[in-house]
């Protein structure tokens, strides 16, 4: 079985740069009918855009955020913007589990396919002017989850690179978007 970081809290479509906001994330099946009994550690890094969750960088600036517990899997956790972070822009989440570097691209070719929990990006945070009233409080709706895949048609090796975008509202529909490479 397969397990599937994600949140049980979904991050706003808008926040004010000084206003950190908080996710509860959670480790689940699919169907999010069974959670993870292990205690695996949870990294994050911001990333302002779809393709900076391929570079090493990425991997090698992620901050631990939690240790995965059930006993606290419901507890609130706030996240600070970079400070790199300016009104207008737009900066995603990316969450995964994994020691000493974490991955945030699921590659269907490795050897250890599966054995952590699959990592997460979340959509795009508007950030609002600093000390700016924001006008909607809505919570993101979607996920999204890069895979890489290698393969040899005719000898050529070709390496691939795909985004799966996951509707996260209680209808558990999943929208598939393939999106070229890249981004």
């Amino acid at each position: 079985m397969f397990f599937y970081l994600s949140f049980l809290r979904q991050l706003p479509r808008i926040s004010n740069t000084s206003t950190p906001p908080s996710i509860t994330p959670q480790i689940a099946n699919d169907l999010r009918t069974l959670y993870l009994e292990e205690s695996p550690d949870i990294f994050y890094t911001w990333v302002s855009s779809l393709s900076d969750c391929l570079s090493p960088s990425s991997s090698s600036t992620a901050r631990k955020l939690t240790t995965w517990r059930t006993s606290s899997m419901y507890k609130a956790l706030s996240l600070p913007f970079p400070p790199t972070a300016k009104p207008g822009q737009g900066w995603r989440l990316c969450v995964s589990c994994g020691n000493p570097r974490p991955r945030f691209v699921i590659d269907l070719n490795a050897e250890d396919f599966g054995s952590v929990p699959f990592p997460a990006i979340s959509m795009p945070v508007l950030l609002n002017q600093k000390g700016g009233k924001v006008q909607s409080m809505d919570k993101q709706e979607q996920i999204e989850r890069l895979y890489s895949i290698s393969y040899s048609p005719r000898g050529e090796q070709l390496d691939r690179t795909f985004c799966i975008r996951e509707q996260t509202s209680f209808d558990l529909d999943k929208v598939l978007h393939i999106l070229s490479w890249p981004f």
